[in-house]
């Protein structure tokens, strides 16, 4: 209780009943990957259609897991384009944030610049998650770019309800993805949003502390 170590992910495990070796596991890209061992933008797509015939879901969640360790701001956008295509409905959910978390934590700004030029309905949901991953590996940058957009996006000077909901929202994700490492940082954009917003946040802010330890928990 009362560390301040980021507890990360447990690691994921393959189904019962199979007693394959890690360290023995081929390597599931080798037909994708280019001259510089990395996946290219070219041969994104076949590789996330590999990906999604895996039936079985934890099966399904490994090979998810090892592309997005394949990620590089130069193959991701072709990674977002060739998945968003591909599943809807709770593939979508399952997949989507966790894709779009991931290349914010590469590339925010050019994460944010393709899904947003896109015009999905679910884009600025999906930026949300590019601000949060984003904050986590960069939150000085995020921040600096969010302080900019404020200054100078379209629609905000005019008060326009839809910019000012895109503002919002991503500040949202910004504050999510400092709440696990950096609350004070955090708990400081909060005058920022309007009243009805703040709430929330602390309480978002509060439970990633509480995974912590009740020491850190009740320092928020």
């Amino acid at each position: 209780a009362g560390s301040s170590r980021m507890v990360g992910p447990p690691a994921l495990v393959p189904p019962s009943g199979s007693h394959e070796d890690p360290a023995k596991t081929p390597d599931r890209w080798k037909d994708h990957r280019g001259s510089k061992g990395r996946i290219t933008a070219e041969a994104m797509p076949d590789a996330v259609a590999a990906m999604l015939l895996e039936r079985d879901p934890l099966q399904a969640m490994e090979a998810f897991s090892a592309l997005l360790r394949e990620l590089t701001p130069e193959n991701a956008a072709a990674a977002w384009e060739a998945l968003s295509a591909r599943v809807q409905g709770a593939e979508a959910f399952r997949y989507l944030p966790l894709l779009a978390h991931a290349w914010g934590a590469l590339d925010g700004p050019g994460a944010l610049a393709v899904i947003k030029s896109g015009g999905d309905r679910d884009g600025l949901k999906a930026r949300l998650s590019v601000m949060g991953g984003w904050a986590t590996r960069d939150s000085g940058g995020a921040l600096a770019w969010l302080k900019e957009q404020e200054a100078s996006a379209d629609g905000l000077k005019e008060g326009k309800p839809e910019a000012m909901q895109e503002l919002r929202i991503l500040k949202a994700g910004l504050i999510r993805g400092l709440a696990a490492h950096d609350p004070d940082q955090a708990m400081g954009l909060l005058p920022s949003m309007e009243e009805k917003e703040r709430g929330p946040m602390v309480s978002l802010i509060a439970r990633e502390q509480f995974r912590l330890g009740i020491d850190a928990g009740q320092e928020i």
